[in-house]
This record gives structure tokens, sequence and C-alpha cells, in this order.
């Protein structure tokens, strides 16, 4: 009973949200991107920015960074741009590990697909981290043993790690 009052609560707000955007003529991100699709599949491939204009036919190159937070707009939408440029060549950088956006539609099927949408397809590993200090690549890799290649240390700062064991955490009751 209460779950479905909290879903109908959730669908009052939610509509409520998407009848303001319309009222204000505003947009927020996901309607920015499905805008950008109905207008790439209706065939409008010219943009413009303050500074320049441009044609996606034109471009060489995608990058996508973060890849692996890829969502069902975002696939579409590049979809669309290919459709355009199929001579486009997209590079894309991503961590299977690090997906912590399934909150917001990503969806680890395209990273685990990427061969297979991008093909022919080039991949490579970069297990060189040079950002974070020896100490904190090291416990990383004591983490995540057994789920892939561990990291290496690129960067020679000492740094410091501590591993803590949530269970021994007690939440003051303003933390819970």
């Amino acid at each position: 009973d209460i779950e479905s009052q909290f879903i109908d609560l959730a669908i009052e707000l939610y509509g409520g949200y998407l009848s303001r955007l319309e009222a204000t003529s505003s947009d927020d991100f996901d309607g920015l991107i499905q805008k950008a699709i109905v207008r790439l599949q209706a065939g409008h491939s010219a943009f413009s920015r303050k500074d320049r204009n441009g044609d996606l036919r034109q471009i060489r190159f995608l990058f996508v960074d973060e890849y692996q937070d890829f969502t069902e707009l975002f696939h579409r939408m590049v979809s669309a741009i290919r459709a355009f440029n199929p001579n486009l060549e997209v590079f894309c950088v991503g961590d299977e590990l690090q997906a912590i956006n399934r909150f917001a539609g990503s969806d680890l099927r395209y990273y685990r697909n990427f061969r297979e949408i991008f093909s022919p397809a080039k991949c490579f590993e970069l297990l060189t981290n040079r950002r974070s200090a020896r100490q904190i690549v090291e416990t990383s890799n004591v983490l995540m043993e057994g789920k892939g290649q561990p990291a290496k240390t690129g960067n020679e700062l000492e740094g410091a790690s501590w591993l803590v064991d949530l269970s021994m955490f007690k939440p003051s009751e303003v933390e819970t």
C-alpha cells in the first residue's frame, strides 16, 4: 500500500515537473538530447555556435569520455550522427569498474558491446595510473583483486590510504 502511494506521488511530481518544463519553454538535459535526436533524424546535420558553424557530415572524430556511463539516449544520438557520417571515428574512454550512474540511465551493455557497436573497433587497456599516489594504486588493486588486471603506478609519491570496515561504523542520528 505504501509503495503504491509512493509511486502515485512520484508520477504526480514527475508530471508536474514535465508540465513546468513545457509551460516555461524549458528543457532538462534528457530533453535537449531528445530534441537533438529528433533534429538529426529529420535530416538536420548543420549546427552553429557563437564562434563558428559546422556540419556533422564533416566531423572526423568524436570523443566520448566516461563511456561506462553511456545511456540509451546517448547511443541514439551517436547512432544518428553516424548515419550522417559513416566515416566518423569514435574514440571512447571508460572503465567498467567505475560505472556508478545506473540511476541516471547508464547501461553497461554499451561498454561491454563496444566492439560490435563500433565495428571494426580496436580496444586498448590503459593500466598505468599516473594521477594517484603509489599507496592508493596498491590499495585499490587489493580491493579490486579478481576483477581485472591490476593497475600499475606511474607516480612515485608515497601517499596514504586506509581500509575501513564499514560494519564497524556507527552512524550518528544526523548521519542516519
